[in-house]
């Protein structure tokens, strides 16, 4: 059985232990790390690895981890962060980021409002920190026609945490251009609330000629607003999970904030950044197109494979890496037992919607970050699963 049968619970406690059981699968649709096979300019990147390695050595880190930020926000259109490379502090992860957010703030005691649905880690780092959480739909932020007037009339707790672009279903506030954004902001600034953001599917907000954001940390910047963002390369660059989080804060927590991090780490490996840096000016020469053109593709393989079958698209207002379905027929929890059962792995909705699972039966996420060839593998053994009476 795919849940307890008596109380109806999700078979495993988090959605990061589906995607450990999918490791070993033989279409691994389930995380949404980048596993796509490198592009020409990326493979340069790879073959110039001894060389990375030497310089790495020789320049001190605190050149490297400027060298690596400047090109990271230079690439994100972040001219603010550019400009101010030591407000950036680089974690070995998005989730070792949020922790350090999650620390600061039980230490406050705040109260939090937390976006549903989102990735449960999030959730979950918060009630290790004991953090009183109430649920805030996404359809309040990025749906509502005048969303300073909705958050005031939801009501929102000492703290608003929200993912932008959203994961799992590729929600945003950046629509049309900055204003809903900064309304959001103006909301926090004027009734006091901490705005925690997660960016770490903002790069797929890039269109390739452009970023698809304003310079954000302007918009935060001017407003006054106190405020901590995480930013996240695991979710975009090809690199068998060599990552970094980076997270900033407002100059009005910035000196706690920073403490906390330095008691978590010293710095993240001056090889990682530099493997990163260059794979980065790599997209940047390719107008990100290895990576926008292969989520198009594979998003367009999948949509053919579900033709017919109990399971949709639910489009994205954002072209995120992940795929977010609606399942017409059955649970959530008893496909992903079903579909597991013949070797494909999918996330199932139960724990994005970490308040009540109950209401993620409806969805599954697939990830959309691999190998073409491979992710058409994938999608024609969910197809034919699907089709299997």
């Amino acid at each position: 059985m795919s849940a307890d049968v008596a109380t109806g619970a999700p078979r495993l406690p988090d959605l990061t232990q589906y995607e450990l059981e999918a490791l070993a699968g033989r279409h691994n649709v389930s995380d949404a790390h980048a596993h796509q096979r490198q592009s020409r300019a990326e493979q340069k990147v790879i073959d110039a690895l001894p060389e990375i390695w030497d310089r790495s050595q020789a320049l001190t880190q605190a050149d490297i981890d400027k060298e690596f930020i400047r090109t990271f926000f230079g690439f994100q259109g972040q001219r603010t962060m550019v400009e101010a490379p030591d407000r950036a502090l680089l974690c070995y992860a998005a989730s070792v980021a949020m922790t350090i957010v999650a620390t600061q703030l039980r230490l406050r005691r705040a109260t939090v409002t937390l976006i549903e649905p989102c990735f449960d880690n999030l959730h979950d780092i918060l009630v290790q920190n004991e953090l009183p959480i109430e649920p805030m739909a996404e359809a309040v932020l990025f749906r509502s026609p005048d969303v300073y007037a909705a958050l005031a009339a939801h009501g929102v707790a000492d703290v608003l945490i929200l993912v932008d672009p959203n994961n799992p279903t590729g929600e945003t506030s950046f629509t049309d251009g900055s204003s809903r954004f900064e309304e959001i902001v103006r909301f926090c600034a004027d009734h006091r609330k901490t705005l925690v953001l997660d960016f770490s599917f903002a790069s797929f907000l890039h269109s390739g000629a452009r970023p698809g954001r304003p310079d954000v940390y302007e918009i935060l910047e001017r407003s006054g607003v106190s405020y901590m963002a995480i930013e996240d390369t695991g979710k975009t660059w090809p690199t068998q999970d060599v990552k970094c989080g980076i997270l900033s804060a407002s100059a009005d927590i910035w000196a706690q904030v920073r403490d906390l991090h330095t008691g978590v780490l010293l710095n993240v490996s001056p090889f990682a950044l530099s493997v990163l840096t260059g794979f980065i000016e790599a997209s940047a020469s390719e107008g990100f197109g290895s990576v926008l053109d292969l989520l198009a593709q594979n998003r367009r393989v999948l949509t053919d494979a579900l033709c017919g079958t109990d399971l949709e698209i639910v489009p994205p207002t954002a072209a995120v890496s992940v795929a977010w379905l609606r399942l017409h027929q059955g649970t959530a929890s008893e496909l992903q037992a079903r579909l597991a059962r013949e070797g494909v792995h999918v996330l199932p909705g139960t724990h994005f919607f970490w308040s009540d699972h109950q209401r993620g039966e409806s969805y599954v996420r697939i990830a959309l970050a691999r190998d073409p060839a491979a992710f058409a593998a994938s999608a024609e053994a969910l197809r034919a699963a699907l089709m299997r009476p």
